[in-house]
């Protein structure tokens, strides 16, 4: 057998050669042929070991005829044809030679003519290269490969987020980073779908999508964008953009942080949601949240959902309301200002800067909202929610004689500009900066916002008297527009270190949590086997580091929850 194994190797090698110099291509295409007949050949002939005279006849035969095609004719492609009746010497140590010779030495070769094929996308030979991989159980460098050439697009498509810089860029990062890590997740499943494959590009996925250090919120902000532009998708697209989403949340290392950030968010599309600013599909809402939920768990969204609730409870009230003011008959003035006031309770993140009175000085407004608690308060008995002042918004008809209006016009804006805005309706007087600030009791950056938005040229019910620095009604104001809105001041404040210091104290809460259950399990543990433990338990809230573990450890020991041995320094011990 062994000098049939040899002419054998020899054949392949220097078909091997002339293969290579046709390029990647040609040369996947050629082996492919190669082993495929070799294995085909393994299958359906055997060598039967009763007969060995005619085995060793048939191995004489074919030793011959190789040798005569290697020094007589090299380039016949199809070289079992013509020893088709000695076939049956084949074994499987001809077919590792085989392999060994077209795959495994010539790998390196292979594997640079691969990321050329993975730029063009070539996905039919990049499978074939796989499962070539596969045959010699060398999949790993294919993996190791595809894997390269993923984190490789992630980081030109972070270059490229950090160049632009725009206002959606974060946004349009994240489509990037779907078209990246879900295109290669089906098209892995597609065309190489193998266990050693799936395993390591998921970490890359893992690594891309961490790649950013605010994913996280990107990812939210992704959310939010295809939820408010929803209309601008058919279903099937829609569907797929969150499966998407949800496909990279799965990757994210922070997803505690991914939280916060779809929380604060969703808050403010209710929000935006009470005011008639946004028209909220609850639908797709619902399906995000039962998607999330499936995928992280109930309590990852429980905050979302109790959000919900009290957004439906509002809707309830408010409309009962309506209709109880209604049968009241509301005076004229009631009925000028439309309301809707949006009940919350303690698990909307804008809690912090809720009120419980409203800091308002204009006492129409003030007198419709007396009037809603005085009905919550005898009608609601449930749980007490608190009205959300500081992001209600009103509805107003507004006009003046001295405009050519005769219907006037439909104002929505928050309640800082609705009670500016009154100073100027009530009264003929001219206002300065100063003076408005001392009449409402907002400081002077809010008013200079609101007096910006009511001096716009689309939208200037106000004119500015530049001798005076003060400000009157436009007498020159017309729009064709019906209603207009007016964007609510937005503070200067670092919200995100708000949101990045609150999420570090519930990490730190969380792991002591861990720490502690675990090692009153336990009794004693040692240091590496506690910290792979609380990664694992933590994994679906976000990833600690080291040093956070470390940090973690000596303020449990400082509290005596846990104390080092004194002989191993490694080896932690539970204090009861």
């Amino acid at each position: 057998m062994e000098p049939f194994i040899k002419i054998t190797k020899l054949f392949y090698q220097n078909r091997a050669v002339d293969w290579m110099e046709m390029g990647i291509s040609h040369y996947i295409d050629q082996t492919m042929r190669a082993v495929t007949l070799e294995e085909n050949i393994l299958r359906s002939f055997k060598v039967s070991s009763e007969d060995e005279a005619q085995s060793s006849l048939f191995k004489s035969l074919l030793f011959i005829i190789k040798l005569s095609l290697v020094q007589i004719h090299p380039i016949i492609d199809n070289i079992h044809s013509i020893y088709g009746f000695a076939v049956e010497i084949l074994s499987q140590n001809v077919l590792e030679a085989v392999r060994r010779i077209l795959i495994s030495n010539n790998s390196s070769k292979i594997i640079d003519g691969m990321k050329s094929l993975l730029h063009q996308e070539n996905w039919n030979y990049l499978s074939s290269i796989a499962q070539l991989f596969n045959s010699t159980n060398e999949i790993q460098l294919f993996a190791d490969t595809v894997k390269e050439h993923i984190i490789m697009l992630g980081k030109e498509k972070l270059d490229l987020m950090k160049s632009i810089n725009s206002k959606n860029s974060g946004v349009e990062y994240v489509t990037s980073l779907t078209d990246i890590c879900c295109g290669f997740h089906r098209i892995s499943k597609e065309h190489f779908d193998y266990d050693g494959v799936q395993v390591v590009l998921g970490s890359a996925y893992a690594s891309v999508v961490n790649l950013y250090t605010r994913t996280s919120a990107s990812v939210a902000s992704y959310f939010n964008f295809i939820i408010r532009s929803g209309k601008n998708f058919d279903s099937e697209e829609l569907i797929t953009k969150i499966t998407n989403g949800i496909f990279l949340v799965s990757y994210l290392n922070d997803k505690d942080y991914f939280f916060t950030m779809y929380e604060k968010l969703l808050a403010k599309r209710l929000v935006d949601s009470n005011n008639g600013l946004f028209n909220i599909n609850l639908d797709v809402e619902q399906n995000i949240l039962s998607l999330l939920t499936s995928n992280f768990g109930k309590t990852s969204v429980l905050k979302c959902e109790r959000m919900f609730s009290d957004y439906y409870v509002s809707l309830d009230i408010n409309e009962r309301y309506n209709e109880w003011s209604v049968a009241r008959k509301s005076n004229l003035q009631e009925r000028e200002i439309s309301t809707s006031v949006l009940l919350v309770s303690n698990n909307w993140p804008t809690m912090d800067c809720t009120k419980s009175t409203l800091s308002c000085k204009n006492e129409v407004l003030l007198d419709n909202w007396r009037l809603f608690e005085q009905f919550y308060k005898t009608s609601h008995s449930n749980r007490r929610l608190v009205p959300l002042w500081n992001y209600h918004r009103v509805e107003i008809f507004i006009n003046h004689s001295i405009w050519n209006s005769k219907a006037g016009y439909q104002l929505n804006l928050d309640i800082p500009s609705f009670t500016v805005l009154s100073l100027f309706f009530t009264t003929d007087d001219n206002y300065n900066i100063p003076l408005i600030s001392e009449s409402t009791g907002y400081p002077e950056a809010l008013v200079r916002f609101i007096i910006s938005n009511f001096t716009d040229k689309k939208t200037a019910i106000l004119m500015e008297n530049k001798s005076t620095n003060s400000y009157s009604i436009n007498a020159n104001f017309s729009t064709r527009q019906k209603k207009l809105v007016f964007s609510s001041y937005q503070a200067t404040t670092p919200e995100n270190m708000i949101v990045c210091g609150k999420i570090q104290q519930e990490r730190e809460l969380f792991l002591d949590t861990i720490i502690v259950r675990i090692m009153k399990a336990r009794k004693s543990y040692s240091h590496t086997n506690l910290l792979s433990e609380v990664i694992k338990l933590s994994a679906q809230r976000f990833i600690p580091t080291p040093a956070l573990f470390k940090k973690r450890i000596q303020v449990l020991i400082e509290r005596e929850f846990i104390v080092r041995d004194t002989d191993n320094m490694n080896i932690l011990h539970y204090r009861a």
